[in-house]
């Protein structure tokens, strides 16, 4: 797959996830029904099955085909802008990247706005990266 060159394309694929995220929290009774739920969306043009699920691993799980051809959104209050769902794509297109993944968890401190970690976790994490900074 291509890296995410900032074409007409690749910002459509980011519109899609943009607009799927706020159709999902518009639909909802109560927009926080939709809030911590999961998206998927192919890693190809952005388009989404149309569910929302319960944990990131149901979303794997009701896949067609490789599953590790998808990206998985889980949704905020604040949904996504078409700018972030870009840099979301083009995070999740690195070949390097398995987004299924449980070690698969992009940086809350530099990209925030996709982390899936609780404050709990983050702190967890910051404590680890400093044991091991003072360690060397």
């Amino acid at each position: 797959m291509e890296n995410l060159a900032q074409t007409r394309e690749n910002w459509d694929a980011a519109q899609r996830i943009s607009d799927t995220v706020s159709l999902h929290m518009v639909a909802a009774s109560n927009f926080m029904d939709a809030v911590g739920k999961w998206c998927v969306f192919k890693l190809e043009d952005g388009r989404s099955d149309g569910h929302i699920y319960d944990s990131k691993d149901d979303a794997i799980r009701h896949q067609q085909g490789d599953p590790k051809h998808y990206c998985y959104l889980k949704i905020t209050p604040d949904g996504i802008t078409t700018k972030d769902a870009w840099h979301f794509l083009k995070i999740n297109r690195n070949p390097f990247i398995d987004s299924t993944s449980p070690e698969h968890v992009i940086n809350p401190y530099v990209y925030e706005r996709f982390s899936n970690l609780t404050k709990a976790q983050k702190f967890d994490l910051l404590r680890r990266v400093k044991e091991e900074n003072h360690g060397r």
